[in-house]
């Protein structure tokens, strides 16, 4: 309830010009973190700003994106990224097959904004980039060497993600899903602070019961370091209460939604790879057989990193990757 009349006082001190597209990235912010921002003072005001360049900054990496590859069976074997992703049709069809969100549409493939079937499908493809170092046969020269080092490249974790039925509706989803990938990484250090409040304040009371109890023995003797690491307590929860405050948290918030880039970006790789996975040496002599593959990974605040790739397929073939995948389900549970 305090937290519905905090969002009633805020929307009374709202500014009345505001920014529609901002004001949604406002409500973004407060559904990540928590209504406890309602009681900050000037709350669109201070936020206005950091949420701009915010949403600049999200709008630039969807720009920043590649151009949509097309994922067919017929492109394993034609292009050589979506070969390098797949190595086989079966590998395809599985991921597209078992995909959440296309198993869903599916079932009622309708746009809802023009009430039609989409002839493709569009949705965001996101992988882990993998290198794994083993001892491989090569040719240098006329001789074939055993045993040399080498990394093969291996991607993991495939992901369909903002499915979307046209080119602007995916645009739209891939910049919200990066807005709310830098309202998470802040929301999970809010949440961190909160645990570790809850986590101090059992540990203070555990040394307060140990306290009582030492002296309802008569071990003052023994209270010194107790009531040292109850001081330590205090001080730590003192500045965990502090910075849970809303107008800290605010000031927080907007510190981290002006320097986006330090939680958010796009970085580009570049490999020179043989068509069997083997990534040659950066200064590896040019091979008439090598593969280059420009990549566009997303790197995270909390480390993560995946390679992104818009892409699209046809409805068609996405209805029977999931008429697939369901059979062979239905074959393995009955094995």
């Amino acid at each position: 309830m305090t937290g519905l009349f905090a969002a009633l006082l805020a929307r009374l001190k709202h500014p009345v010009d505001t920014n529609p597209e901002t004001e949604r990235a406002l409500e973004r912010a407060i559904k990540w973190i928590g209504p406890q921002l309602y009681s900050a003072s000037s709350l669109y005001t201070r936020l206005e700003t950091p949420l701009r360049i915010a949403l600049d900054h999200c709008e630039s990496l969807v720009d920043a994106l590649p151009p949509e590859t097309e994922l067919t069976p017929a492109a394993v074997a034609s292009d050589p990224l979506v070969h390098a992703l797949f190595p086989s049709t079966d590998m395809l069809t599985e991921v597209i097959g078992s995909s959440r969100h296309v198993r869903n549409f599916v079932k009622a493939p309708v746009d809802t904004a023009t009430g039609r079937v989409p002839e493709e499908l569009r949705a965001l493809l996101a992988v882990r980039l993998r290198r794994k170092n083993v001892f491989g046969v090569a040719l240098s020269g006329n001789m074939l060497q055993h045993d040399v080092a080498q990394s093969l490249l291996n991607f993991s974790g495939h992901l369909i993600a903002q499915l979307a039925t046209s080119e602007v509706q995916a645009r739209v989803r891939m910049r919200d899903a990066a807005i709310d990938s830098l309202l998470a990484s802040f929301a999970g250090h809010v949440h961190s602070l909160r645990d570790e409040l809850g986590s101090l304040q059992v540990e203070r009371g555990m040394e307060h019961t140990h306290v009582a109890l030492l002296r309802q023995q008569q071990h003052d003797d023994r209270l010194p370091p107790h009531a040292r690491r109850i001081e330590e307590l205090n001080q730590r929860l003192a500045q965990d209460i502090a910075e849970l405050q809303p107008d800290h948290l605010v000031d927080t918030l907007a510190d981290h939604l002006s320097h986006p880039e330090r939680a958010l970006r796009l970085n580009p790789v570049h490999l020179r790879t043989l068509r069997n996975g083997v990534i040659l040496p950066e200064h590896a002599p040019h091979d008439e057989d090598e593969i280059v593959l420009d990549l566009t990974e997303l790197a995270s605040r909390d480390r993560r990193r995946h390679v992104v790739l818009p892409v699209r397929f046809p409805l068609e073939f996405a209805r029977e990757a999931v008429a697939r995948t369901d059979h062979l389900n239905s074959r393995y549970m009955l094995l």
